[in-house]
């Protein structure tokens, strides 16, 4: 199936021994999907996800930024790594005025280039995927709104970066918060806001 992507492990975490461990089991495992012949795509991932107080950004906050990309290089004989993070509204935020979740394009953006995002694609010529993102669609009023521009403007901006990426797909938003869908089972379109978004992104 030429169509099948690998990842090794969603959201891998831990202290930096187990981040050590964590790129060896890595490298091994890239190392033993290759000896089979296959070469599809591998995605690689650290972390929960990327992460970063706007107020005070990296070096001050280091822990969830992409700099393993750098820090372990991978060796794949195929030339077909990706490298992968999650990130949701609440993830890029400021405290300086109490935490503000952010979600207005220029702050999305600039979390990004704080979390090495940019630099992993531009600096170190890397192919980039957000693996997750999506809108919390149980918030309501002004915060629902947010969630919706939080949403639109990061892929308006992973556009921008020509930059793939995967919404967090659940059925309705009565199931999981992420939700797309309107209609309960069997969980066919019409697709709610969030979903009408994610349509408009990747339609030329």
């Amino acid at each position: 199936l030429p169509n099948v992507l690998f990842e090794i492990y969603n959201e891998p975490h831990g202290n930096a021994t187990v981040r050590d461990d964590f790129f060896n089991v890595t490298q091994h495992c890239i190392d033993a999907i290759r000896a089979t012949g296959a070469k599809h795509i591998i995605i690689v991932q650290w972390g929960y996800g990327i992460w970063c107080n706007l107020d005070y950004p990296p070096p001050a906050n280091p822990s969830a930024i992409m700099d393993w990309v750098e820090a372990y290089p991978l060796i794949d004989s195929s030339g077909n790594i990706v490298y992968s993070f999650h990130n949701y509204r609440g993830d890029f935020h400021r405290t300086k005025e109490g935490r503000v979740n952010v979600w207005e394009y220029d702050d999305i953006k600039l979390g990004l280039q704080y979390c090495l995002v940019d630099y992993v694609l531009n600096n170190l010529s890397k192919p980039v995927i957000c693996g997750e993102i999506g809108a919390n669609m149980w918030a309501s009023g002004e915060g629902l709104t947010q969630e919706l521009a939080y949403f639109n403007n990061s892929l308006t901006i992973y556009n921008e970066w020509n930059m793939s990426y995967l919404a967090w797909v659940w059925t309705i938003p009565a199931h999981m918060r992420h939700g797309l869908l309107q209609n309960g089972y069997p969980w066919l379109p019409p697709p709610n806001a969030a979903g009408e978004i994610l349509i408009a992104s990747i339609t030329p």
